[in-house]
């Protein structure tokens, strides 16, 4: 026969790629099998040499006493003994005909027993179908003297379609589908008897024009039924090979299903259930041995951390099933974000983690910034109407520059993951770093600062949108010509102006979605509450107007007082524009953010209502003027991005 082609394994149940190649002991069945055969010959040979002699000498005892006993000058008395040696010889060759039947059944059924000693040995010697059938069929084709062996298993993608998994001796395997035809027609209602069949071979006329084929369907149940044909072109199998295979097609799908379930074990400890991905035992697992291997390489690989915004009050507001659905939803953004090198686990909670082998720092924050930009575009539908987009925050820590253990590796990519979520919604940090003073140089305000940053702790947004608000408010002043001093009052007051907030509840702040009028009549509070606190402190006079009024509008339509036009303070004024514009370009839990062209958009239409007109036109005029600088400064040439961010 010529040479076996290769199989690939395409299409095929997972089963068929089990990850699992760790090698099972065989148990003692072989050598048991091995010696009850050479028992059973030992034993036979013995007796089949006194079943002959023994038959021989009284044949011939028999004989000579018939002889000895006749009168040959009687003819009735020699044809008595005529007849009775007569007798004996039938007897005799009576009983040599039963001893080479005997013997013939006791060589088909030595060498049954070698098989099957052989084929229960490779069917427990591995938990990787591929091998174990290919060890199965080469003990089978040589055990039955076939010239040639198939194995066909349903295809995972479609349980009712057969895919040709292993072959051996087929001339033209690519033509396996002609062959299978035939072996569906003659296995057609069987279940455990083999089916044999004898003519040309469909698909292999070149090289087999005229066999014998026997096939045994495998398993009765429908995820483990398949077919089991054996080839021989000359000779033809008996009825001992037919029970042979048949036995050895029970034993294949009873080695299937216990595969099958060491996976579906596998799967079940290494995954976890709401996502798919791995969990948090499997991720740290792996990172144990990627660090083993990227030691002995020197090379550097880096672990990503991500924390969903606000996800407790998500499953507060909509429900543990909402909340499951924005975890398998991320989970599936994740898994078609990554490479498949990558490790992508559920760490725990609202928490993931990834693995990203051999790559550097650099690297890891662009996949990190590729994964926020994918997440942004996506929104889930909560309750009946509201569409909530979906942010996280991410800490990186990279191996070995941050360091070379495991469980201080995901240690400092986790105080990133806290030092991300304290600057705000989307925020990858790459160390963990004290958060900067906002107030900068501003003295004397150490209880303000306390509870500016006891409003942080509650809200992240709110320091990220307070230290946004005061720069715009700032630039504002400045174009306006403003003194130092009144900048000064601007910057505290648009640092301080949020402080309210401190009083409102968290499940309102906080809130995934749109606000009912109660919640917006609690939110509208704030301005009055911050303007209270901070008019407690001497000297604050300046500063609590911009606290209290920068919700005011230039119609009359704000709150708290509906102060309208020129009545609304000055320093309110401007803060109110920053405000505006902070809120519209930052992601919020009802909604993603705009970009600046259409903030500006936004904010042009509302000047003279929602603005003053005078000061939302210097913002809006230094915004554009810095648009206009970016489009004609000129761009800088970019490196290919690294093949390992894939």
């Amino acid at each position: 026969m010529g040479a076996r082609p290769t199989i690939q394994y395409c299409g095929i149940d997972p089963l068929m790629q089990s990850s699992q190649a760790e090698e099972r002991q065989a148990p003692a069945a072989e050598p048991v099998v091995r010696k009850l055969a050479a028992l059973t010959a030992g034993r036979y040979r013995g007796g089949r040499l006194m079943s002959v002699v023994l038959p021989l000498a009284l044949t011939a005892l028999a004989t000579s006493i018939l002889l000895l006993a006749v009168d040959f000058h009687d003819p009735a008395s020699t044809s008595r003994a005529a007849m009775g040696v007569a007798l004996l010889i039938a007897v005799f060759v009576r009983q040599a005909t039963m001893i080479v039947d005997l013997d013939r059944t006791v060589h088909h059924r030595e060498r049954q027993l070698a098989v099957m000693g052989e084929v229960v040995a490779a069917l427990n010697t591995t938990s990787n179908v591929g091998s174990t059938l290919r060890a199965v069929l080469a003990r089978i084709v040589t055990g039955l003297g076939a010239d040639a062996g198939a194995v066909w298993l349903p295809d995972s993608a479609d349980r009712k379609k057969m895919v040709l998994v292993e072959q051996i001796g087929l001339p033209d395997p690519e033509r396996g589908a002609e062959l299978l035809a035939l072996v569906e027609r003659a296995a057609h209602g069987q279940h455990a008897s083999a089916t044999t069949h004898r003519g040309t071979i469909p698909g292999q006329e070149a090289s087999l024009p005229a066999a014998e084929l026997m096939t045994v369907r495998i398993g009765r149940r429908a995820e483990d039924q398949g077919f089991l044909t054996v080839v021989k072109s000359s000779g033809s199998f008996d009825g001992p090979d037919q029970d042979l295979l048949s036995a050895i097609g029970s034993d294949i799908a009873g080695t299937l299903r216990s595969i099958r379930l060491i996976d579906a074990a596998h799967h079940l400890a290494d995954r976890d259930p709401i996502t798919e991905l791995f969990n948090h035992r499997y991720a740290v697992q792996q990172l144990y041995r990627e660090i083993e291997r990227h030691q002995r390489a020197g090379i550097t690989m880096t672990v990503l951390m991500l924390d969903l915004d606000n996800f407790k009050l998500f499953n507060d507001t909509y429900g543990h099933p909402a909340g499951d659905e924005v975890l398998r939803q991320v989970g599936g953004i994740l898994r078609n974000s990554f490479r498949d090198t990558d490790t992508v686990a559920r760490y725990g909670g609202d928490e993931f983690i990834v693995l990203l082998p051999e790559t550097t720092l650099d690297q890891a924050v662009m996949c990190a910034k590729r994964f926020q930009d994918k997440l942004c575009r996506s929104t889930i539908a909560a309750g009946d109407s509201d569409k909530i987009p979906l942010f996280t925050c991410c800490g990186i820590a990279s191996f070995p520059n941050d360091s070379e253990e495991v469980l201080e590796l995901i240690a400092i990519a986790d105080a990133n993951l806290y030092a991300a979520k304290s600057q705000g919604k989307g925020f990858i940090s790459t160390r963990a770093l004290e958060a900067e003073d906002s107030f900068g140089d501003v003295e004397g305000f150490d209880l303000l600062r306390s509870l500016v940053i006891a409003v942080d702790n509650k809200d992240r947004y709110t320091r990220q949108h307070s230290e946004e608000v005061t720069q715009y408010a700032l630039e504002i002043a400045e174009a306006m010509g403003h003194d130092p001093e009144y900048l000064r009052t601007i910057h505290i007051s648009g640092l301080l102006h949020d402080l309210g907030k401190i009083g409102v509840p968290e499940r309102v702040l906080k809130k995934p979605g749109k606000l009912t009028p109660d919640e917006i009549a609690v939110m509208n509070q704030h301005p009055v509450i911050g303007a209270m606190i901070v008019g407690s402190m001497p000297g604050m006079e300046e500063v609590v107007l911009g606290v209290r009024h920068h919700h005011e509008r230039y119609d009359g339509k704000g709150y708290p007082d509906g102060l309208a036009g020129e009545k609304i303070p000055l320093i309110a004024r401007i803060i109110a524009v920053g405000d505006v514009f902070s809120a519209l370009t930052t992601h919020r839990p009802y909604r993603k953010a705009f970009s600046t062209a259409e903030a500006l958009d936004i904010m042009e239409k509302g000047l003279g209502t929602q603005f003053d007109p005078e000061i939302g036109r210097v913002f809006i005029r230094l915004k554009r003027d810095e648009i206009r600088e970016d489009c004609e400064r000129p761009m800088p040439l970019l490196e290919r991005e690294p093949a390992a961010v894939g």
